[in-house]
């Protein structure tokens, strides 16, 4: 169990990692892996722990602490895991999760996932004050114990599902750390394996025999593969490897639910209820991203522009009904959900009308009617989505959750391309504080080599409207200096933020913007 006195290993682990002694040669490993897992190394993913650092006891204050962040953090977005069951083994001391032994290869490896990607979540300043170390070696400790309880545990040929959720967790925070095209690959894995192990499959005589438990955290790290391997696509520019109608089927059959509301001996489905719950967030990406794949990537059942427009409608209202009672001053993810989701419907409609596809350097025009001369829906749209982005990563109550919010590619070309050919001062005027804050902060993320041309064609796209409009917004006389720095207030005065009570909220009338 997870005894608080057991300290001094992972400070040996520190210790290891600052000196180099995680760098070892490969071939002087003494121990040899003869079914086929030392092929993990050719994956980017290498057991380069020392022989002395495997030995180590493991740190199990530390390994609270940064569940606790988990619980916190990732547990609100990413909902693979049963929180209930999680809290009772990390937290609460038992020696076992859900029935299986700690010192099983499978939960050794989803323990390491999930201090990996918690520690992640954390700046470096929380690192500091927590642990006493760097973020970096915090990071680098973790991560290299997951990879080696996966070659432990046989990630290449497994079928326990466990160990898939910690490799879900170990690429979702290994992609916050590297940007390059390693992971992209690894999703592949993880699509493969959740196909073997039947995740996807509503098989009527297999869903007999499953529980209610079984079957909501089956279509919980399904969804959560589709939802990973949607958004790497989108990071690489490239066709997601699971269809829209693979993520679409699993949906209906997710209980929008609190995990207390179930454990593993609950034999009945629990009825859906119409509160903030911990899936309230989970359920809105589930939804979205199956359109994304639709008007994003293309599909026959979603050709024409009106078809676009009833997709994007539908799953606007879908993820709207689920915020009816969500009152966002209640508690830091209840602000989180209802402010993230509408910039999500934002990209949503954006894409309805400008396909990710069609906006990459080189690749196709968009075949939807040309608009009318001085329509601004796409300006609109863009800076909705990029003004929401940019409350999440300046306002308090977002701090937790910053790790999962990224500057909106597709929101910050659209709105330097619409601004460039505005013929709206004033809407111009207005408009560019937000578009440079954006831009700054896009830039200070690394990207992969295979997105340096669309990054490329970004920074040329800015500056030929930066010297634009630097003219033009000298001469009215507004004092605005293009480039200049901005600060993003951290409230929202367009959204008016009501008390939910017993009354339903709805998002939809809360901002008219959305009533287009």
């Amino acid at each position: 169990m997870y005894d608080p006195r057991i300290t001094n290993g992972l400070e040996l682990l520190f210790s290891q990692a600052s000196e180099g002694g995680l760098e070892t040669d490969s071939l002087q490993r003494k121990e040899t892996v003869s079914n086929g897992f030392s092929a993990l190394s050719l994956l980017g993913i290498g057991n380069t722990l020392t022989p002395s650092f495997m030995s180590l006891p493991r740190d199990r204050l530390g390994a609270s602490k940064l569940c606790r962040v988990y619980l916190q953090n990732v547990d609100p977005i990413i909902k693979i895991l049963h929180r209930p069951s999680l809290s009772k083994w990390m937290l609460d001391g038992a020696s076992t999760y859900l029935g299986t032994s700690e010192d099983n290869n499978s939960v050794r490896a989803l323990a390491s996932a999930v201090c990996y990607v918690a520690a992640n979540t954390m700046t470096e300043a929380q690192c500091q004050a927590t642990f006493q170390q760097n973020k970096s070696s915090i990071t680098t400790v973790y991560r290299r114990m997951c990879e080696s309880a996966f070659e432990k545990a046989g990630l290449l040929t497994t079928r326990d599902m466990t160990v898939l959720q910690a490799f879900i967790l170990y690429l979702i925070a290994r992609r916050s750390e590297d940007k390059d095209t390693a992971v992209w690959a690894l999703i592949a894995l993880a699509v493969r394996l959740a196909r073997a192990m039947g995740l996807n499959q509503e098989n009527e005589q297999a869903c007999a025999r499953e529980s209610f438990f079984q079957q909501q955290m089956r279509l919980r790290l399904w969804l959560t593969v589709c939802l990973v391997d949607l958004q790497t696509s989108f990071s690489q520019a490239s066709e997601p490897l699971i269809t829209h109608s693979g993520a679409a089927c699993a949906i209906p059959n997710v209980a929008h639910i609190n995990d207390s509301d179930f454990d593993m001996d609950t034999e009945h489905p629990v009825a859906p209820q119409e509160q903030l719950m911990d899936t309230t967030f989970a359920l809105v990406t589930y939804h979205v991203q199956v359109a994304g794949r639709v008007l994003n990537f293309g599909s026959p059942e979603c050709s024409t522009a009106a078809e676009r427009h009833k997709l994007a409608r539908e799953v606007q209202q879908q993820v709207f009904t689920l915020l009816h009672y969500c009152d966002p001053e209640s508690s830091p993810y209840a602000w989180f959900t209802w402010h993230s989701t509408q910039s999500i419907v934002s990209a949503i409609r954006l894409s309805e009308l400008l396909p990710f596809r069609c906006s990459q350097p080189g690749s196709c025009a968009s075949v939807f009617s040309p608009r009318v001369e001085g329509d601004t829906i796409l300006l609109r749209l863009a800076l909705r989505n990029l003004e929401k982005a940019q409350l999440l990563c300046t306002d308090p109550r977002g701090s937790g959750f910053r790790w999962y919010i990224t500057t909106p590619y597709l929101a910050l070309s659209t709105a330097i391309s619409e601004c460039s050919t505005c013929s709206d001062v004033e809407t111009v005027r207005r408009a560019w504080p937000v578009i440079e804050a954006s831009y700054r902060q896009h830039d200070e993320f690394p990207i992969s080599h295979d997105c340096q041309s669309a990054q490329a064609h970004l920074v040329q796209m800015m500056n030929e409207t930066r010297e634009k409009l630097s003219s033009l917004l000298q001469e009215s006389g507004t004092g605005f200096n293009v480039g200049q720095a901005v600060e993003i207030p951290a409230t929202d005065s367009l959204v008016p933020l009501v008390s939910a009570g017993n009354n339903p909220i709805d998002p939809l009338l809360s901002d008219p913007r959305f009533a287009s």
